[in-house]
């Protein structure tokens, strides 16, 4: 499931990326980034080896949050989903010489660039939690939140509720090891075969829905979506939420019939990617000219 989430926000991004107004407004911001005095003093910070690897990590975050702040208005502007706002962060947490570097040495610095933000689109973590870093008695510790409970079998692989159904769970789980260690922990336990594989299949089922309390699953997702569908999908997006159009153009030059379905499949769509439903939530279909 994450890698097409994954693979609509890159087609997605290049749907952007084909504007040139988006491109003249990211061009914008990288020069406003190049010559910020607080993130050339932090970047430097950052590459001082003579700097305890502490310090060097706090001025890496430091930077992170300044690029961030830095990049919250474009990212606005635009309504970009948080998969490829990041994919930005990252990109602009590069020093400018670096950047320039590559300008100099690639053929095509433009195509190159937007390689760049494609890769760096890898989504969440897989369980749909979130790397929070804690300064603890002068050390820092790294964390994964929300925290999920602990498993009642120790063979149990964490749920990804963010990334998979229940079903998709319980089919990566190595049965025979669970009913094995269930069995070993209860070993008074008289019980048939099939009687065994329920018990440990509420257990499974238990544990699923316990984390996916803690982190929502995914909705809206059809395996079968192909990469026609995805490039398509990314279109309708980026016709309704960037260019504006009624929802009878979007259908049309996507090849719907109906403009209900280009809502839909748009809406659900832009909900996958995170893109408030907001952004074209009053949009109505032209009426017809007399």
């Amino acid at each position: 499931m994450r890698d097409k989430v994954q693979q609509l926000a890159r087609y997605y991004l290049a749907e952007l990326w084909n504007d040139a107004d988006f491109r003249a407004d990211w061009q914008r911001v990288k020069a406003a980034v190049s010559s910020d005095a607080e993130l050339a003093d932090l970047w430097r910070r950052v590459q001082n080896p003579d700097l305890s690897p502490e310090e060097r990590v706090q001025a890496d975050c430091a930077l992170r949050w300044r690029v961030k702040t830095v990049l919250s208005d474009f990212c606005t502007r635009w309504n970009l989903p948080p998969v490829i706002a990041l994919a930005f962060e990252h990109e602009l947490a590069i020093p400018p010489e670096t950047r320039a570097l590559y300008d100099r040495v690639v053929p095509d610095p433009t195509a190159y660039e937007l390689q760049r933000l494609q890769e760096r689109i890898i989504g969440h973590t897989p369980t749909g939690q979130v790397v929070v870093i804690q300064e603890v008695e002068e050390e820092l510790i790294a964390t994964l939140e929300p925290q999920l409970p602990e498993p009642p079998l120790k063979c149990l692989p964490e749920p990804m509720p963010a990334a998979e159904t229940q079903a998709q769970y319980l089919a990566r789980v190595n049965w025979e090891a669970a009913k094995r260690e269930y069995r070993e922990r209860f070993p008074n336990l008289r019980i048939s075969e099939g009687a065994l594989r329920e018990h440990v299949e509420a257990i499974l089922k238990g544990y699923y829905n316990a984390c996916a309390e803690l982190i929502p699953p995914t909705r809206y997702y059809n395996r079968t979506m192909s990469d026609t569908y995805l490039q398509l999908a990314a279109r309708r997006i980026y016709l309704a939420v960037i260019e504006k159009k009624p929802w009878k153009e979007v259908a049309y030059e996507t090849g719907l019939a109906s403009f209900k379905k280009a809502r839909e499949d748009t809406l659900k769509n832009m909900a996958i990617l995170g893109i408030p439903a907001e952004c074209v939530a009053r949009r109505k279909t032209r009426k017809p000219r007399d």
